[in-house]
């Protein structure tokens, strides 16, 4: 998903009261539309053999914390790399905007590499 169709899919989220603002950008092709695993029983492991290197920042700091700790909560770690995402791109300053909307912004991108790499680079266990 592209940086613009996320930021419009995040203006387009339900807002406090509940109602909802606009209808989300359609999907790209082939992105799954499957729910996220249930964060509060799944788990993410390192491989011991890895299918190969990482390709993208997401996949670099995914690995990054694996190495350190070899298994974490899926809840967890999708908030972590989405912050350290955020905060990459807020020293870039690539748009001034992010700043107002948060590391949330980036949370659908990430959870969908992580899903995405699981039997390749790690694991996605659930409990």
């Amino acid at each position: 998903m592209s940086f613009r169709k996320a930021i419009v899919n995040l203006m387009c989220a339900r807002s406090s009261r509940g109602k909802r603002l606009a209808a989300p950008v359609e999907q790209e092709k082939g992105e799954s539309r499957a729910r996220s695993p249930e964060p509060s029983r799944t788990k993410v492991r390192l491989r011991e053999l890895p299918a190969g290197a990482p390709a993208t920042e997401v996949q670099r700091l995914t690995m990054d914390i694996l190495k350190k700790e070899r298994e974490v909560d899926f809840g967890r770690l999708l908030p972590e790399v989405a912050r350290k995402i955020y905060l990459d791109e807020v020293h870039r300053a690539a748009a001034v905007d992010i700043g107002l909307l948060g590391p949330g912004l980036f949370l659908p991108e990430v959870a969908r590499e992580i899903k995405g790499q699981d039997g390749e680079l790690w694991e996605i266990i659930q409990s």
